[in-house]
């Protein structure tokens, strides 16, 4: 097949959906004919992929630039990576259902699916109720243009397929950004200067505001007055909340990091925390990253935690419910002290990741629905 990819960002701007983009694309590429339309202007080149930039981010009217750059090479499929704000000022571009639907309309030999990363805003404050009006216009106008629509949680299938009804409605979960350096635990700590002894906590990403970092200093804390040696290792960005949070324990916070040494950070860690307000789910690319390594992973479940991942508590990682604190400490105490059970979840993690998750798997499922 011939798949057109539509992403704004694109590698080396920091940008989850833009990294998913390209490894899919670089995934794709060993078995189709793969092209980006992009705003990059400098984008980082990927070996069997053409990469055309032909429209700006804040510029609406030059979104139609897609339907020129169709016309040059008809594609079967053309995939859009959608969250409103990859698109507009404050997630508003009411010219790209436009375009996307003219696509439609104006190839007829050409078929349009897109790929829901975030749908729009939830009603949290006078701002965000304002904001998700149009950005719900703009997903229900571009879900009726498409032929086939993916989520990156089961829950938005279930929801957003009402919205579109008759068109198929795919789950399709997203996989890690940071391919493994395979450096060892002991060499990554050596670098960091940590003793054998610690017990080393860790996370990766963004301080979003779904993090639950007073959850995780709380358990941390439980952990260090256990009577453990306990560092915090925080991969990315977000230093001033963290040290707010964990203030009184010694943390080391590496800011941003190119993959490699993402993943060799990764790698010291003893106890990976994935903790979210939402719960885990298959959107979130650190926690990917985390059961790619193999990390012992405590987490929690919420109303976003996919059926997958909830079926996997107790052996892949240990999740807990949001806002059940106690439970969420006696879970982390159970890792720190358990060095059998922190191999069992280690060898399962990563057993799950290559079973579901990797971008030969999401890209075959993809295909598959593509047809």
């Amino acid at each position: 097949m011939k798949i057109y990819l539509v992403c704004p960002p694109l590698p080396p701007r920091l940008d989850g959906i833009g990294d998913y983009t390209a490894l899919l694309a670089s995934e794709l590429a060993n078995s189709h004919t793969v092209t980006i339309l992009t705003s990059e202007k400098n984008a980082t080149t990927i070996p069997n992929v053409c990469i055309k930039s032909c429209f700006s981010t804040y510029n609406p009217k030059s979104y139609w630039g897609i339907c020129d750059a169709i016309a040059e090479d008809v594609p079967d499929w053309i995939i859009l990576q959608y969250n409103p704000f990859s698109y507009g000022k404050r997630g508003m571009n009411l010219e790209l259902p436009r375009v996307m639907d003219a696509v439609r309309k104006r190839f007829v030999g050409t078929r349009f699916a897109l790929m829901v990363h975030e749908p729009f805003m939830p009603f949290e404050s006078w701002k965000s109720s304002i904001m998700t009006t149009w950005q719900r216009w703009q997903l229900w106008s571009l879900g009726n243009s498409a032929d086939v629509t993916f989520y990156s949680i089961e829950l938005w299938r279930n929801r957003f397929q009402r919205w579109f009804p008759g068109k198929p409605a795919v789950h399709l979960p997203v996989g890690s950004n940071i391919p493994f350096s395979g450096v060892s635990r002991e060499q990554a700590r050596e670098h960091l200067g940590i003793p054998k002894s610690t017990l080393v906590l860790g996370f990766f990403g963004q301080a979003h505001h779904t993090r639950m970092f007073n959850s995780m200093y709380e358990a941390s804390l439980s952990l260090q007055k256990a009577g453990n040696m306990v560092q915090i290792l925080c991969i990315g960005s977000g230093g001033d909340q963290v040290r707010s949070s964990f203030g009184d324990l010694p943390t080391i916070i590496t800011g941003r990091l190119d993959a490699p040494d993402v993943s060799k950070h990764l790698s010291a860690i003893d106890i990976y925390l994935s903790v979210f307000k939402d719960g885990i789910s298959t959107r979130r690319g650190s926690m990917m990253a985390g059961i790619q390594h193999a990390l012992p992973t405590v987490g929690t479940i919420g109303p976003y935690t996919d059926t997958l991942l909830q079926r996997e508590n107790n052996n892949a990682y240990l999740l807990s419910p949001v806002g059940d604190q106690q439970a969420f400490n006696d879970a982390v105490l159970q890792v720190g002290a358990e060095p059998g059970l922190r191999a069992a979840l280690s060898t399962n993690a990563a057993a799950l990741y290559e079973r579901e998750f990797t971008w030969a798997r999401i890209t075959n499922r993809l295909t598959a629905a593509l047809g």
